[in-house]
Parts: structure tokens; C-alpha cells; sequence
């Protein structure tokens, strides 16, 4: 005798965590006693395993319920209440190990209201996929849009089995009650003991933040629901085709017609799941992608003696419209309760020296949303807190994300003079580049300048960065404030140097660079003067570009 799940599959399912999805394998029963022993002394193991497990043995009960009544049920029952010794023990153990002040308490009504509209989405899923668009494009309420949704679906559910199981679900509405037995006792329930068990305990106990942001939590209900539908389309199939042939052509297709419903339903089903997954893959390689080179930088500025300080590092990538109504959707490689080099360290299985600032003006809007790590944006703070720090920028293009340096605090200085200072003899400011050359590879225009401030009034002042081609024209810039336009020179220490770089795609192979300070309100350029005091053309320093 064959079943698609017995009691020995069931242990190892739930206690094996996401390895339930192995429930679809026809396996015999076990009936061997000592195999069923040890098989009963494992389990044991899986209420340490997986929180799911504690709901193991009742949901093996009611999975031998669900196969109906022969000459062995009695036997059966028996075999699967033994499954409740392991979680006899399992809450002996529980309830002698020291606590926290920390209490499990069963949530208020309005939490487990919540919990349950969340696990319902869940298992309504093959109807609740279009609330994210009702929500974020037509305004409806979140919790509204869900639990509408998913009573739609739940219910057609039912209606639908019934056609199965006309006996065992339409005749109690009419009063025969001893059919509900039936239906209780029948193959049909089982996806709804799976489901409604499998989500009670974080239901009764997890505040919803914490559910919403768990989709771990609907993995092994996500067995029962994909169970659940392929139940129900399978009973509509063999309802519909089990229907007497009859004259008119309308009869004589419904079958058809029926099958090509379902089939259209399955495919459009099938096509936003293949969608979902397909995008959110790409999401999850594009940040991947991106976190190699950040590994691959921190490792490189460690091992030179520096601090890896990253800007605006995503930890996040998610469509801008969710497709469920309730949660959050989206590749997040980085929580907030974690230490911030974690996430880089343990790429590396070493401690790393590194740090993050967050900087919400300078971010660009993109075809998907993103989240970016750090709590700072106070450059003082990284300059004391930190030795000799490399920088680092994260770029966001349409199909991938790039780290890019972006300059260095304290960098090795040059030991000639410098190659050019600015002035301006009404406010006093005075500012110094000390060297400056550009880099021309792989198709960029990389520009390195080494700036040290001496005094600086106006809070004005900016850096402007001039690409010329051969004909003297200016083709392309790349003005603003250093360390990708987050380090206004009001904010430089007076005195202290460090290296500013410039990247961007070469326009032409044949290019000057200029580069000179202007103020940004009156767009008067300071004066630009070399060791010998002679005034730069146009006060714009032309930077040698190096081999």
C-alpha cells in the first residue's frame, strides 16, 4: 500500500525545514518496527530543528484521518499518535531550560487579524498577485485588498472541490449533516489541515512587522497551497469531464471549455510566477555583482592599511510596485540588527576594516527601488574614526550597479611643489591642488586630484572638471563636489589633503582635461596660479594625462 505522504516522510519534512516540497513523492508506508523506532527517535531532532515541527504530530494525525476508514485505520491512528512522544519531551526540555524575561504571549486581535490576512494572502496567491497593483496603482487599502482578495479565492476553492465531493460539501449546507464527516475524513481537507496548521504558530505569536518581513514563514504552508490548487484544478477537470455527453454543441464542448479556462488560468498563473522570479533573480545578480566588488575593495584598501568607506551601499533591491498586497518584496542582503562590516566579513571569513555613509541627495531615480546602508553622512567623523580611508561610490545604471573609488583621506603626497593654487584676494580663500593627472583605461576618463585647503570663507566654492576635446571644445563635465559630490569644500580640515577621483566614460580618445574652483553662485572662477605665480589660461589648470 502507497500514500503521497505517511507519517515517516512527514517527520522528516517538517523537521528537515524547507525540504517539504518532497511531499510529492509517492513513498510506501512504514511498517517495520525497528525502522519505525528510529525513525520516531530522529524526529526528536526536528523540534530543535524547525519551530514547524511543533505542530508535527497533529498534522500527522490528521493525515492519516484524511485517507478515510478501512480495516487499518485503527492501526494507523494509533502509529501517528505516537508521533506526539518526541514533542512530549521536546516541551519537557523546553519548559526546564532557563528563561528569558522575554514572554511568549498569544497577540492581540488586531495582530492575529493581521497574521491571518497575510498567511490567507499567501494561500489565495492564484488571486492575490493583482493586489499590488489594486493597492500602489488604484490606492486601495493594503489589508482590504488582501483580505478581499483571498476570500474570493478561498471560497471558489470550495465551490470548486465540491463538485468533487458533492456529497461530502453541498449536502451539509442542505442539512445533512453526517456529510461533513466525509469531507473532513477525504483527501480534499488535508491541503487545509497543512495550511491552517502550519501558520497557527506564527500567527498566535509574531508580532505582524515580524511577519511581513518572514517570507521564510510561508514555505512550508506553501506546500499545503500548492497542493490545495492543484487539487482544485484537478477536481474541476474531472468534474467537467465526467459531465454526461448531451446533443447540443455546447455540452458537447464544455469539457473544452472547461480545460481551456483552466489551462489559460494555469499559463497566466504560471507566466507572472516565471516573471516574478526571473526579475527578482536579476535583482539578486546585480547586487550580488555588486558585492564582490566591494569585498574585492575592502580586501585591497585592508591590506594597503585603509578603511574601505562605502556611499550609499545598497542592502535592498525591490520593484517599485509590489505584486501582493501585504509584506515586503525584494533581494535584501542586509539587516539593520547586524554589525555593518558583517556583511563584507563574512565573505571574507576575517574581520574587515570598513565602514558606510548614507547620502539621500545624491541618489538617482531608477527603473526599481532600492535601499542603501549607512546612518552617517559626517565626513569629520570618518576622517577620525578611521585610517587613512579609501572611498568608495555605488553607481546605479538600469541593469547593473557599480563600485567605484572615489578618493582617499590622507593619501602619500607628491614631493614637488603644487601644481597649482587658488585664490581669491576679496574673501581670502585660499585652496591648493597639489598634484592632478588623468588616466585614460577601458574606454574611461579617470581624473585623480590631490586638494588641501588652506583657508575658505565663501561656502559657495565648487570644483569644476572640464573634458576638451581637439578642437577646444567642451564635450563633457564632471563638475561638483568631491567624493561623488557628498564633500563640499566647506566642510575640507584646513590643512589636511586627500585624493579626489573623477571617473566617466571617454567621449573621444583625443581629450584635454581642465580643472579649476568657481563659485557657484556668481560662477566667478577663482584664480588659478602656478609655483611661479603665473596665471592659468582661463584659470583652468590643464592636467597632464599619464600612460
Amino acid at each position: 500500500m502507497s500514500s503521497p505522504l505517511n507519517s515517516t516522510s512527514a517527520g522528516s519534512l517538517l523537521g528537515a525545514d524547507r525540504t517539504v516540497v518532497a511531499c510529492s513523492v509517492v513513498v510506501p508506508d512504514v511498517v517495520d518496527p525497528t525502522a519505525a523506532t528510529a525513525d520516531l527517535s530522529l524526529t526528536l531532532l526536528a523540534f530543535f530543528g524547525h519551530e514547524t515541527a511543533v505542530v508535527l504530530p497533529l498534522l500527522i494525525l490528521l493525515f492519516e484521518i484524511s485517507r478515510g476508514w478501512d480495516a487499518q485505520t485503527s492501526k494507523r491512528l494509533f502509529r501517528a499518535c505516537l508521533w506526539f512522544i518526541p514533542l512530549l519531551l521536546w516541551l519537557l526540555v523546553w519548559f526546564n531550560v532557563p528563561r528569558t524575561s522575554t514572554r511568549v504571549q498569544i497577540n492581540q486581535a488586531e495582530t492575529l487579524l493581521q497574521n491571518s490576512a497575510y498567511f490567507a494572502q499567501g494561500t489565495a496567491y492564484s488571486l492575490t498577485w493583482v493586489g499590488g497593483w489594486l493597492r500602489d496603482v488604484q490606492g486601495w487599502n493594503d489589508l482590504v485588498t488582501a483580505v478581499s482578495l483571498s476570500f474570493i479565492a478561498l471560497v471558489t476553492a470550495v465551490i470548486l472541490q465540491a463538485h468533487c465531493y458533492y456529497r461530502a460539501v453541498l449536502r451539509p449546507l442542505l442539512g445533512v449533516h453526517s456529510a461533513w464527516w466525509r469531507f473532513f475524513a477525504s483527501p480534499a481537507a488535508f491541503p487545509w489541515y497543512w495550511i491552517v496548521l502550519t501558520s497557527l504558530p506564527p500567527i498566535l505569536i509574531l508580532s505582524f512587522g515580524d511577519t511581513i518581513n518572514s517570507p521564510r514563514l510561508l514555505t512550508v504552508p506553501g506546500v499545503g497551497i500548492v497542493w490545495l490548487w492543484g487539487n482544485v484544478f484537478v477536481s474541476t477537470w474531472r468534474w467537467a469531464a465526467s459531465q454526461p455527453q448531451a446533443q447540443t454543441a455546447v455540452r458537447r464542448w464544455f469539457p473544452r471549455i472547461i480545460g481551456g479556462l483552466l489551462a489559460l488560468f494555469c499559463v497566466l498563473l504560471l507566466a507572472q510566477n516565471l516573471r516574478f522570479v526571473s526579475r527578482y533573480m536579476g535583482y539578486h545578480t546585480m547586487m550580488g555583482a555588486a558585492y564582490q566588488e566591494a569585498v574585492q575593495q575592502t580586501v585591497a584598501a585592508n591590506e594597503k592599511g585603509g578603511t574601505a568607506v562605502f556611499i550609499n551601499l545598497p542592502n535592498e533591491l525591490r520593484d517599485h510596485t509590489q505584486t501582493f498586497p501585504l509584506g515586503h518584496e525584494g533581494v535584501m542582503f542586509y539587516v539593520d540588527y547586524l554589525p555593518q562590516p558583517e556583511i563584507i566579513g563574512v565573505q571574507v571569513a576575517r574581520p574587515v576594516d570598513m565602514a558606510l555613509l548614507r547620502f539621500d541627495d545624491i541618489r538617482p531615480v531608477m527603473p526599481y527601488a532600492y535601499g542603501v546602508m549607512g546612518a552617517g553622512n559626517n565626513w569629520l567623523n570618518i576622517a577620525a574614526k578611521t585610517n587613512s580611508p579609501q572611498i568608495f561610490a555605488t553607481r546605479y545604471l538600469t541593469d547593473h550597479i557599480d563600485i567605484v573609488p572615489v578618493g582617499q583621506i590622507d593619501p602619500p603626497l607628491p614631493n614637488t611643489a603644487p601644481l597649482a593654487r587658488f585664490v581669491d584676494d576679496s574673501s581670502g580663500d585660499d585652496v591648493n591642488l597639489l598634484d592632478g593627472y588623468v588616466r585614460m583605461e577601458d574606454g574611461q576618463v579617470q581624473v585623480n586630484l590631490i586638494w588641501q585647503k588652506n583657508r575658505l570663507s565663501s561656502p559657495d566654492v565648487n570644483i569644476f572638471v572640464h573634458v576638451i576635446n581637439a578642437q577646444g571644445e567642451l564635450i563633457a563635465q564632471m563638475d561638483g563636489f568631491a567624493f561623488e559630490r557628498t564633500y563640499p569644500i566647506a566642510q575640507w580640515t584646513e590643512g589636511s589633503p586627500f585624493l579626489d577621483i573623477r571617473s566617466m566614460p571617454a567621449p573621444v580618445e583625443d581629450v584635454q582635461v581642465h580643472v579649476g574652483l568657481y563659485n557657484g553662485v556668481t560662477g566667478q572662477r577663482l584664480t588659478a596660479v602656478d609655483a611661479n605665480q603665473t596665471i592659468f589660461v582661463d584659470n583652468a589648470v590643464s592636467l597632464p594625462i599619464l600612460p
